[in-house]
């Protein structure tokens, strides 16, 4: 009994050891070549540190030196670009990080130095969107911060801050699995990384203009002709519950709001399930 005991002792700690090996050559190596490759291999960190510390200082300037505006309808505006500046990290790891990164992983012969050829297909995918996570996380922060440095000290903290942290936090969420959800679309439909670049900027710069982070969100839905052109962008949908959360800190569920989680929810299933069909890990 001690000798067989002894043998299943041994065999439990040879597959721990095994593991922690495995561990320690493969899966830690892998995620520190993503890890640098999504934060310093492209444009990714600079769409989610620089462009909303430019954009928010430039608009926000605009919009406190417009004459014959009270303090309660320029708080209202800087609230409302400081909660669409916040999508961008989001947004910006979909449409750039995470098509780019996969496409630079399928292609970058790094990995055969770490034995990734036998890491399972879904450790790529799961390596990347932890980064792409990380990074959307840092860039929330950080325009929440530059936020409040630029206008908190004139017009409240609370301008920069969400009303309702939590559900927002939940919202963003959202956001985030649908912008991955897109990117991972795109990275199985491009192989060319310049046809990729080309095409990315063409979503990205409509996508930030229809979720507000351009002209705050007021100015585009009382326009008639931009009132119903934001269905197009596939952020939206999920974006308005965001925002209307982020000004008001609650949210109604009318029927709109329900039908743009829906449609949320059924953008995600969509892409995902194309990225499936479409991926071929073999090539």
């Amino acid at each position: 009994m001690t000798t067989i005991k002894q043998n299943v002792d041994m065999m439990t700690e040879n597959k721990k050891k095994d593991k922690k090996s495995n561990f320690n050559v493969k899966i830690l190596p892998l995620f520190k070549l993503t890890f640098k490759m999504v934060f310093l291999g492209g444009p990714g960190i600079l769409y989610v540190t620089i462009m909303p510390f430019c954009l928010l200082l430039l608009e926000g300037l605009v919009y406190i030196n417009l004459p014959n505006v009270s303090q309660a309808e320029t708080f209202s505006k800087l609230q409302q670009i400081i909660g669409a500046m916040a999508l961008m990290p989001a947004i910006s790891v979909g449409v750039f990080v995470v098509p780019f990164t996969l496409i630079e992983i399928k292609d970058s012969v790094l990995f055969k130095r770490i034995g990734a050829t036998s890491v399972k297909p879904y450790m790529f995918i799961f390596t990347v969107i932890s980064a792409s996570v990380v990074m959307t996380t840092i860039g929330l922060f950080w325009t929440f911060l530059c936020g409040g440095l630029f206008y908190g000290w004139n017009y409240g903290w609370e301008v920069a801050f969400p009303q309702s942290f939590g559900i927002s936090l939940l919202f963003m969420l959202i956001v985030l699995i649908l912008s991955s959800a897109v990117g991972l679309l795109l990275a199985s439909f491009f192989t060319s990384r310049a046809v990729l670049g080309a095409f990315s900027g063409l979503l990205f710069t409509p996508s930030l203009f229809f979720t507000g982070a351009l002209i705050p969100i007021d100015y585009i839905l009382a326009a008639p002709e931009l009132k119903y052109l934001v269905y197009i962008s596939p952020y939206w949908y999920c974006a308005k519950p965001f925002l209307d959360i982020f000004t008001t800190g609650n949210i109604v569920m009318t029927t709109q709001n329900i039908i743009n989680l829906a449609v949320s929810c059924g953008l995600i299933v969509v892409c995902i399930g194309l990225t499936t069909y479409r991926w071929r890990w073999s090539k």
